[in-house]
């Protein structure tokens, strides 16, 4: 999942950067575009687990993803 749909359309940009419009339109929506509603939804999750991470070690403020 990260090396096909997250790290080639994001990978270059930087955390600070990244915001939820541009994680839906970058990532999420060219996975949905080919068909692959539920490879999205994984990926979504992924995302999420990872903003998550970041901020448990203090590395983020904030989960771009989350609906909050």
């Amino acid at each position: 999942m990260l090396q096909v749909d997250i790290i080639p359309t994001i990978g270059n940009i930087k955390i600070s950067k990244l915001t939820r419009r541009n994680l839906i339109s970058k990532a999420l929506d060219p996975i949905t575009a080919r068909g692959s509603k539920v490879q999205a939804n994984k990926t979504l999750s992924l995302l999420k687990q990872m903003f998550d991470f970041g901020i448990q070690r203090g590395l983020l403020e904030y989960n771009p993803m989350a609906l909050t």
